[in-house]
């Protein structure tokens, strides 16, 4: 109605259901919409007025079997007691379906929710949710993610630095979310943009979302520390969006990236850092980060996530744990100071896989990020200088003993030459001596056989002359013998 409208006699909604009624015939509409009904109701002067027209109007839409959405501007949906207008109080009784939205400021930032009150004969979500108008349309903010059925996947893939990949036993599983905690300085941005450059050799496309720098800040930082990923940014692969933390709320940043991932059919996520799902100030941005987690399992997306302590949580403790419990695996990186800033990396978790429970050295050089070995000294871990002053030491130490063994074994050595020719000596004299018996005992041995064949020889001869003197006796003619000789 117009300002200067003027009602004169009574007024109810006959006069306009018989006009909509020949409309609805003339359209053979199915559907109709009231904006702002309380409009109207306000035109009425009481209560008992504005409750009989609502049920007039509810009996025709009953009658037209018309499918019916009707608004209007009222509280009491957030409102502990009831409004002095009665009518607008009696209207959700009457209705199927109740569906409340809001729009206020919380903590600094425009937050429009959607609440279901009630729906006869179906089920519904009771939580309010966000909802957001956009150029796609109003979207609601989903409540939860479903999973399907099929087999989650096993195969692992590289966070793009070998020594990690072997300290995960082979990487991280395909659609799992890893998060990477520490101080400033201490490279978290330099490991997500190693797995996003890894990500992007594979062929697989990359979102890039950044809260605390410019995208291309972050291409040229990497690109000190051999990560290039201006080509990729290029062919399309890689896209990067640069956000502000306080720009949005928690949800309005979900809502953002879920529009920038689709958009990009990306199979990798890197949310640099996850501060705007993190703070403590509530549990609403962990709500949605617990959502996002599951929106990105949902889609087999694997994500990676930066995340800066808490304030007020001493090294890994503290409300820090609230976050990072939504991850399956989690990198932690802290500083070891000993007269300079070394950066220590632990795996602290790494939900379905094996990994290493050791701390190791992040280095950080022109030719790229590495992972030293771990090096532990009287139970210790050392890094840097004094890392590199302890192996000096040890060289050294090996040296010396080195140069003692090699000592030792050449005075030795010598020892043993010298026995060694000593023992030949000695063994061509046992041989020479052996000989020299040798050869005594033969001519001894042959000696003595000579001397059995004299013997045999003499011994023969003997006898034989004895046999001869008898024959020559016994042919002899016989004598007279006087008696000299009887004797010989």
């Amino acid at each position: 109605p117009s300002a200067d409208a003027v009602t004169i006699g009574e007024f109810d909604f006959s006069g306009l259901l018989a006009v909509l009624s020949a409309k609805v015939q003339a359209m053979k509409a199915r559907r109709i919409v009231f904006d702002s009904l309380d409009v109207l109701l306000h035109l009425l002067p009481g209560m008992v007025e504005r409750r009989r027209e609502i049920n007039r109007l509810h009996a025709w839409l009953l009658a037209s079997e018309l499918t019916a959405v009707i608004t209007a501007k009222d509280d009491w949906s957030s409102s502990a007691s009831p409004r002095d207008d009665g009518a607008l109080q009696y209207l959700p009784f009457i209705v199927d379906c109740v569906v409340a939205l809001t729009h206020q400021v919380e903590a600094s930032f425009s937050q429009r929710r959607l609440r279901i009150i009630k729906y006869r004969g179906s089920t519904y979500a009771e939580n309010p949710m966000n909802f957001f108008i956009g150029c796609r349309g109003l979207e609601v903010a989903s409540a939860d993610e479903t999973f399907s059925d099929k087999p989650l996947p096993i195969e692992k893939i590289s966070t793009g630095l070998l020594q990690l990949d072997e300290m995960l036993y082979g990487g991280i599983l395909r659609g799992s979310t890893m998060m990477i905690t520490g101080d400033p300085g201490t490279a978290k941005t330099t490991l997500a943009g190693a797995f996003a450059e890894a990500a992007l050799k594979r062929g697989e496309r990359t979102l890039y979302v950044a809260f605390d720098e410019l995208n291309e800040e972050i291409v040229r930082n990497l690109s000190s520390v051999n990560i290039h990923l201006r080509k990729f940014v290029q062919d399309g692969t890689l896209q990067m969006h640069s956000g502000y933390v306080g720009s949005e709320s928690a949800d309005q940043h979900l809502h953002r990236i879920k529009v920038l991932v689709q958009r990009q059919r990306a199979t990798c996520l890197i949310i640099d850092p996850f501060t705007v799902f993190s703070t403590t100030e509530s549990l609403a941005p962990q709500s949605v980060a617990a959502r996002l987690v599951r929106w990105v399992k949902s889609q087999g997306i694997t994500l990676v996530c930066t995340s800066l302590p808490m304030a007020g949580d001493p090294g890994i403790s503290g409300n820090l744990l609230q976050v990072t419990n939504v991850a399956d695996t989690w990198i932690y990186l802290s500083v070891f100071d000993g007269g300079e800033r070394n950066r220590g990396l632990t795996i602290i978790k790494s939900r379905g896989t094996n990994h290493s429970n050791q701390v190791r050295e992040v280095i950080l050089t022109s030719s790229g990020l590495s992972i030293a070995p771990p090096y532990t000294a009287e139970g210790k871990v050392l890094m840097g200088t004094l890392r590199w002053q302890k192996e000096r030491a040890e060289r050294e130490a090996h040296e010396r003993l080195s140069a003692e063994f090699e000592r030792h074994n050449a005075i030795l050595d010598e020892e043993l030459a010298e026995m060694d020719a000593r023992v030949q000596t000695l063994q061509r004299s046992i041989a020479t001596k052996r000989l020299a018996r040798n050869s005594m005992i033969g001519a001894e041995h042959f000696r003595q056989q000579d001397e059995e064949l004299r013997k045999a020889e003499m011994l023969r001869l003997r006898q034989a002359a004895e046999l001869g003197s008898a024959e020559d006796l016994r042919h002899a003619p016989v004598k007279e013998r006087s008696v000299d000789d009887s004797h010989p």
